[in-house]
């Protein structure tokens, strides 16, 4: 006869199977699937040095993607991730898996800066203070390229 917590166990580690199996086919995908197209970032409002390239991230896997499992960024590139709306939740991000800092900025509908944060790897969330729809992920060292007001431009999108 099996005990509660025999059982229990046993339940569990079908119910585990089959989310890791969905997880793991999910990750395969992501790791998988081409890297989205470059464009080119614009600050309006003041002079950046040196070009900004970013991947444009539309889809649901290469935002899945992301920069997990990157060892580096390199200081002109960086990902743009494009939501549907504006919005606080949809915009948010996590640094799981990214084992370096990124400098975050969060752009609004209207193609203006409304938030931006040094974000330290390996935690868990970051939430911009005002509702965006892009969120732009680059190299810490270009933490000064962009202010909360300023606009945006995206070449090449």
């Amino acid at each position: 006869m099996q005990s509660a917590v025999e059982l229990g166990e046993s339940e569990l580690s079908a119910s585990t199977c089959i989310s890791i199996s969905k997880f793991t086919s999910s990750v395969s995908q992501a790791v998988n699937s081409p890297m989205p197209k470059t464009i080119t970032i614009e600050n309006k409002s003041r002079m950046i040095k040196g070009i900004l390239r970013a991947k444009y991230c539309d889809t649901f896997f290469t935002q899945l993607r992301g920069l997990t499992f990157r060892s580096r960024l390199p200081r002109e590139e960086g990902l743009l991730l494009v939501g549907t709306r504006d919005s606080r939740l949809e915009s948010s991000i996590h640094m799981l898996f990214v084992s370096f800092d990124l400098s975050v900025i969060w752009i609004n509908s209207a193609m203006q800066v409304v938030d931006k944060v040094l974000a330290k790897s390996w935690r868990p969330a970051y939430f911009s203070k005002q509702p965006a729809r892009y969120v732009l992920e680059i190299h810490p060292e270009r933490w000064g390229d962009f202010e909360i007001g300023d606009g945006v431009e995206f070449k090449d999108a």
